[in-house]
């Protein structure tokens, strides 16, 4: 057996000589990795890398872009025909506005708005409701009606409910009334005036104290406290538009009602700030907030806003919006 295994694996000098350049050559094919780095040294070039780094953000945001848009067309040429009619977004019925090109989801969110005291006082009003698309809108123009029966019966309401249910017709002398400026039918304005209503700081009051401004309730009183969470307080009272539901009519309706102290925001160290951490800045989305990072780490920290629109993927719209929410 032992005389066999001998034979076996026994190497002639010839094949002796050749086993051994065959190892040498392996041994040299998993050196010659390491042997090439030691050698000749990779040269790291920063600013290549972070431009690069900005250039793949920018092709990635205008894919995603792309995408939204191809997925609103194909959403949109989904729906049923869209059959035109003259109507009046003040009366129009859930079959109406189906029949307008709208889902019954959508159809129901405006006859909500209605329900809860909102308006359409001209064509452009319709703009504002999330659930009207730019190109709905524009077949929907030449066939808006604003009645001025429905929104004169509606002022009548807001009179009556502001002084106590008297009519706006009570009285002896003949006058116009005129309720957010639409005009009323002849007749004597009551000499009862409104009580002047606080004035309410919004960054600072809580649910409660929010629901005493008019026209507000308890529904939009939840909904600005989370959105001014989210944000870490309001800096101007037009970002109250940004609610939400809130759109300019119920803007302009609490809009002398409100004031907005600043000395309050919560603010974010632009410095310190991680990419986990992308939440605490509303305006920014991952991605910039992945790139100002980036950046940090290539460049230092930041001393300045100017600083900070150094950073390509930022536009100059976007720094001045996250501009009172950041510190240095």
């Amino acid at each position: 057996m032992r005389k066999r295994l001998i034979n076996y694996f026994s190497f002639s000098k010839q094949e002796y000589n050749g086993l051994m350049v065959m190892i040498v050559l392996i041994m040299v094919v998993m050196a010659s990795p390491y042997l090439y780095r030691y050698f000749c040294p990779e040269i790291y070039d920063a600013v290549a890398e972070q431009k690069a780094i900005q250039e793949l953000i920018l092709v990635e945001r205008d894919d995603d872009a792309k995408d939204k848009k191809r997925n609103f067309k194909n959403r949109f040429e989904g729906r049923t025909k869209v059959r035109l009619f003259r109507f009046d977004p003040n009366t129009l019925d859930a079959a109406g506005w189906q029949s307008l090109g709208l889902s019954e989801k959508q159809a129901f969110a405006i006859l909500k708005y209605r329900e809860k005291g909102g308006r359409f006082y001209k064509a452009e009003d319709l703009k504002k409701m999330y659930t009207v698309s730019p190109v709905l809108y524009q077949q929907w123009l030449p066939y808006i009606y604003i009645g001025e029966s429905s929104l004169q019966k509606d002022s009548a309401k807001f009179y009556r409910a502001a002084n106590g249910g008297r009519s706006a017709l009570q009285g002896n002398s003949a006058a116009t009334l005129v309720v957010q400026g639409i005009p009323l039918a002849s007749g004597t304005v009551s000499k009862s005036k409104a009580t002047a209503r606080p004035v309410i700081e919004v960054n600072g009051a809580d649910e409660a104290r929010l629901d005493e401004i008019k026209g507000v309730g308890p529904f939009f009183a939840k909904r600005i406290i989370q959105y001014r969470e989210r944000l870490g307080g309001f800096y101007h009272k037009e970002q109250l538009k940004e609610v939400p539901g809130l759109d300019s009519l119920k803007y302009q309706e609490i809009a002398t009602q409100v004031r907005i102290d600043s000395a309050l925001i919560r603010k974010v160290n632009i410095n310190t700030i991680a990419e986990t951490d992308y939440r605490k800045l509303s305006y920014f989305t991952y991605k910039q907030v992945k790139a100002v990072v980036q950046y940090r780490k290539q460049h230092g920290n930041y001393g300045n806003i100017a600083d900070l629109k150094k950073v390509v993927i930022l536009s100059p719209e976007t720094v001045d919006k996250i501009a009172p929410y950041i510190s240095f």
